[in-house]
């Protein structure tokens, strides 16, 4: 399952706002700029750290420094950026080369794409360079999906977006691989399995749609399959922060900017400033690569007394 972007009913800092359109520009890492921006656009600015991407479709500006004013338009960027191209091909992936064209071919010939499942495996592989690659300098996969579930709705003109069911499995991420945030939540109640102390291998599995999702308990394995459209519906998006682990409908969540990455908290002050001060252990703990035992230890949910 996978996360979707929200707006935050906050004061927006007006420095992280694009100059040419005030659309907010995300941060991006020096290591993007160098690696995508024309050597003679970089010399002329002299400068790669502290630029934000501007993925504003009808803006020329790509990357724009909110000390200096210094810009970097779409004609110093060396590949074509997605979000601002309107003609084929419109890439949607750049390590792994997967177009906007391809995925709705494939939405049209048989109503899903495995795309996104393959990019999420090479992620896992560590094939990906999205940094290096992307010109938003994160993950694709928040793009890919939502690419997906545009062209499934465009399929299934007439019927409600919410109602159709794309090729999601039940792990949620922040913005994909770039954090390596994945970790798996229940799709039938919801809880979080590093939450519950439930790890990957322990977490029992039940296969629909061509999709294996894990889940708490066989007790709730056992009641997804009886409506499993309406399940993933009510849970599909749900954020777990990575500092308590609590689970949250996006509309009571919050995204905070932390080193030039945007991360889903719940409302809590104190969880972002936890994290602040030591975010490798929490994205680790959240994705299960560091052992926790949970809330209800290592005999995970659901487990009946005597």
């Amino acid at each position: 399952m996978s996360t979707r972007q929200i707006s935050l009913r906050t004061r927006i800092d007006p420095k992280t706002l694009c100059p040419s359109c005030d659309s907010k520009g995300r941060a991006v890492k020096p290591v993007t700029i160098e690696s995508l921006v024309i050597e003679a656009a970089r010399a002329r600015v002299g400068r790669t750290d502290g630029f934000r991407f501007c993925a504003e479709p009808s803006c020329e500006v790509a990357y724009f420094h909110p000390e200096t004013g210094d810009r970097f338009l779409r004609r110093d960027v060396k590949v074509r950026i997605g979000q601002k191209e309107t003609t084929p091909p419109r890439p949607v992936c750049y390590c792994f080369d997967h177009t906007v064209e391809e995925i709705e071919d494939e939405v049209a010939r048989t109503g899903r794409s495995r795309i996104p499942d393959q990019i999420q495996e090479k992620c896992r592989e560590g094939l990906d360079r999205c940094e290096e690659t992307n010109p938003q300098g994160a993950c694709c996969l928040g793009n890919v999906r939502r690419t997906l579930k545009e062209a499934q709705a465009q399929v299934n003109r007439g019927a409600p977006v919410d109602a159709v069911v794309t090729q999601e499995s039940n792990e949620t991420e922040e913005d994909g691989c770039a954090m390596n945030t994945k970790t798996l939540v229940c799709p039938t109640c919801g809880c979080s399995l590093v939450r519950l102390g439930v790890n990957r291998d322990q977490a029992p599995t039940t296969r629909w749609n061509d999709e294996e999702f894990r889940f708490c308990c066989r007790g709730c394995a056992d009641l997804f399959v009886t409506d499993p459209r309406r399940f993933i519906r009510e849970t599909n998006d749900l954020i777990v922060c990575p500092t308590c682990l609590a689970e949250k409908p996006q509309k009571f969540a919050v995204k905070v900017e932390v080193a030039g990455q945007e991360v889903h908290f719940c409302r809590c002050p104190y969880c972002v400033e936890a994290y602040r001060k030591d975010p490798d252990y929490y994205l680790k703990r959240l994705e299960g690569v560091i052992p926790y035992e949970g809330v209800l230890g290592h005999e995970g949910c659901c487990v009946r007394p005597g």
